[in-house]
């Protein structure tokens, strides 16, 4: 399996995603890491390192950017432009700019603001934009309230239309390998969708796409045993030890079987069929103290390790004496002392 791997907000997917370098890993982006940078954040000091971005500091000190399409397990994008900045550094001479905060690096004496009234009045047209593109999206609709937003005359999407084509399904689904949906078209007529509308050959309904889209526009359905999504229906696989069904489709079995070599068994087993055939061959182990497991798995047995005794400098730098030699009584202290692999209790006396 690969390396990079990452915990997404999956509902499906047993297997983590295989990341590039630039992804993350155990919650840290993959990156080389260099000296620590000062800068500072709405007047505010805080500390970076090389090769993260703003938003990624800003996050990392309870700093409030307000993000739609942005995804710790995928390289950032850009797309919804919310992030956006103003940055300004000594050496400029009081000249700043506009940037989106989860592209832009960190540098050494930066200065950020996340709330200045040139950045409030661009994030307020942003937030109107993606109203009238996304009328229905909750997500977009709060922020708006939180910025005070006044609507403006727009032409306006469908009603019940909730994507901003941020591009962030499509962009998970590729970090996958599955490359089922992508944007098609342009202009006011670019959306997500599938190859001429059709059910996509390629999807393999793990619902990374739908789980993940920040405004909630990827619908589906699930009944028992079914899932359907773009179009297109899926059957659920069930354990081959105890008949449950899992959330997982035959086609995601088979997607990440062939990924890991894992092989099928591995993601067609529940969780607490797993749990109880793992407890059972530890009880097997523990109970075999002849072997006879070990056999029964062809697996050869591990000689026995010996250790080496202890040198008499050894022991005398330990005692702090001399010449140490046994003694019994309230005078005596014990240590345990390796010889050929076996343990045994010497007592020595004390200086």
């Amino acid at each position: 399996m690969c390396a990079s791997l990452t915990r997404l907000k999956l509902i499906n997917s047993p297997l983590p995603l295989c990341l590039p370098a630039g992804a993350v890993v155990a919650g840290e982006r993959v990156r080389v890491r260099g000296m620590a940078i000062e800068f500072t954040i709405d007047s505010k000091k805080v500390r970076g390192n090389d090769g993260d971005t703003v938003l990624d500091v800003a996050k990392n000190h309870d700093i409030d950017i307000p993000t739609l399409c942005h995804h710790k397990a995928v390289p950032s994008w850009g797309g919804c432009r919310l992030c956006i900045v103003d940055v300004g550094h000594p050496e400029w001479k009081g000249w700043t700019r506009i940037v989106t905060s989860c592209l832009y690096p960190v540098k050494e004496g930066l200065q950020v603001s996340t709330n200045s009234p040139r950045i409030l009045k661009n994030r307020r047209m942003i937030l109107n934009l993606l109203l009238a593109q996304a009328p229905a999206a909750k997500e977009v609709q709060a922020l708006a309230k939180q910025y005070g937003v006044e609507p403006m005359q727009l032409v306006k999407g469908p009603a019940k239309h909730k994507c901003i084509t941020c591009g962030l399904c499509t962009r998970l689904c590729a970090a996958q390998d599955a490359f089922a949906i992508s944007t098609v078209s342009r202009g006011p007529d670019k959306r997500i969708g599938t190859f001429w509308q059709e059910p996509p050959a390629d999807c393999i309904g793990c619902l990374i796409c739908a789980s993940n889209c920040p405004t909630g526009a990827i619908d589906f359905k699930e009944k028992v045993g079914t899932r359907t999504i773009w179009k297109k229906d899926f059957t659920l696989e069930k354990c081959t030890a105890c008949g449950a069904t899992l959330t997982l489709t035959q086609e995601q079995v088979n997607h990440y079987s062939k990924r890991s070599g894992l092989g099928e068994k591995y993601f067609t087993t529940c969780e607490d069929c797993r749990r109880k055939e793992t407890a059972h061959t530890f009880l097997e182990l523990i109970h075999d103290p002849a072997g006879q497991q070990m056999e029964k798995w062809e697996t050869a047995q591990l000689p026995p390790l010996k250790m080496p005794g202890p040198t008499k400098e050894w022991v005398e730098r330990a005692c702090h004496c001399e010449d140490p030699e046994p003694v019994e009584g309230d005078e005596a202290i014990s240590r345990t002392q390796l010889n050929s692999g076996d343990r045994h209790v010497v007592r020595l006396k004390l200086t």
